[in-house]
């Protein structure tokens, strides 16, 4: 594919391209460190696209920025979701999935610091338009080229900056053989967020059938209900007959009649967990998830996770950002440097949450906490297997005959693989 005209920007000694048609409105944004913005087209009810150039007064290291940016942006997007974080460029480059004012955002960051001044570039894009403008966002971020030496300038300071270095992550370092920030702390936090009701098995049971139905309960059946119904009406799901809302007719619609659908199972030991979603003709997904990785996580897996399932709608496209943080997607340097390969047997016993004896796996994957996952786009399609390992890196299962092998896979490529699936357009890319 030819590559898109480009504008060539410079400021401040930094280099970078965004596609032509894109415009300069950096007059109409009025922030501190601010430097450049470019706004791409846009279409109706979708956030246009957009660059930004930032550069502070920063005297800290390239560590400590990469903190303090992933802590800024935490309190700014309640509901930020921080797939990776990697070098890039001699600095950090982060990917990330948020929401404001109801638009689902997914931006891409990165930064250096340059004596004593942080120089950052965002691109920003709507999640629904990811598949579109993947390339593009991966053909800017490529064009930047960062300056050797500051200009000096009158850069407005970052509000605070750590006391300390944080805590380096063991066993890493970077390109130049310096300490790297741990991250596996912040992945393990990061949970899936929905502003849905919570429902248990039964709820969930007594709903369906009244969508299959299309009708509501008589008096007996509501004596039997009782719970069950009362729960239903305070998600205000349905009415006090039984009889489904139109707001839980909105909800339950693309269960009975979807476009596509989507199946993931996670287990962690004989623990079983599952979100289900699936696209309706005319908009929106809903989906009915169980506890994600970071409940399974969170306590022993000899313990039985909470019986609850919680009922969602979500915009239409932002279903692979969904799974990621369902799944546990999070920056994480690699915990395997290579493929490594384990008996079918075996990863059969894992996939089915059977027990396996240590020696039965590969070294490098002995005495690790693994959380099986498998993805099932579409009921005739087959599902696809991937491990969580240790709660902080991803690989996938690639079956053959007699063996399965194991492909380490970085969060930013695991999004777009699941992507792939969903919107089998988009394809992976490595940038």
């Amino acid at each position: 594919m030819a590559a898109e005209p480009a504008l060539a920007l410079e400021q401040w000694g930094v280099r970078w391209s965004v596609p032509t048609g894109w415009t300069d409105v950096t007059a109409d944004v009025a922030m501190p460190g601010v430097s450049r913005v470019l706004r791409g087209p846009s279409r109706e009810g979708i956030l246009a696209p957009s660059a930004v150039l930032t550069i502070h007064d920063f005297p800290g290291t390239m560590t400590q920025l990469s903190t303090v940016n992933i802590a800024t942006w935490s309190v700014l997007y309640p509901d930020l979701h921080v797939l990776s974080v990697d070098e890039f460029r001699g600095g950090r480059r982060v990917e990330a999935t948020a929401t404001q004012d109801g638009m689902h955002l997914h931006f891409t960051h990165a930064c250096t610091v340059v004596e004593g001044y942080s120089i950052g570039l965002t691109v920003t894009v709507a999640e629904a338009d990811v598949p579109a403008l993947d390339r593009t966002v991966g053909d800017i971020l490529s064009s930047l080229e960062y300056p050797e030496h500051a200009v000096a300038l009158d850069a407005p300071g970052y509000a605070w900056v750590p006391d300390g270095a944080p805590t380096p992550a063991a066993g890493f370092t970077d390109a130049a053989g310096q300490p790297v920030e741990r991250l596996d702390d912040l992945n393990r936090r990061q949970s899936w967020t929905s502003e849905g009701p919570v429902l248990d098995r039964d709820q969930v049971e007594l709903l369906r059938r009244l969508m299959d139905s299309g009708r509501g309960l008589g008096r007996l059946e509501r004596g039997t209900y009782v719970s069950q119904l009362r729960a239903l009406q305070d998600a205000q799901l349905c009415d006090e007959r039984g009889r489904v809302t139109p707001a839980g007719s909105t909800v339950v619609a693309p269960l009975r009649d979807a476009e596509t659908s989507v199946r993931v199972i996670t287990r962690r030991g004989p623990r079983t967990s599952i979100l289900q979603a699936w696209r309706g003709h005319h908009g929106g997904t809903t989906v009915l998830a169980g506890p994600d990785a970071a409940a399974q996580w969170a306590t022993d897996p000899a313990q039985p996770l909470a019986d609850r399932q919680t009922l969602d709608m979500v915009q239409s496209g932002t279903e692979a950002a969904v799974i990621a943080a369902w799944v546990g997607a999070g920056p994480t340097w690699p915990a395997l440097d290579r493929d490594v390969t384990v008996m079918s047997s075996v990863m059969t016993r894992l996939a089915e949450g059977s027990p396996v004896e240590a020696d039965d796996l590969p070294e490098v994957l002995r005495g690790r906490d693994l959380l099986v996952w498998s993805l099932q786009a579409g009921p005739d399609e087959a599902p696809l297997l991937f491990l969580n390992i240790d709660g902080v890196s991803h690989a996938e299962v690639v079956r053959e005959a007699d063996r399965a092998v194991v492909v380490p896979i970085s969060s930013r490529n695991l999004y777009r693989r699941i992507r792939m699936l969903l919107e089998p357009g988009l394809g992976t890319r490595a940038r």
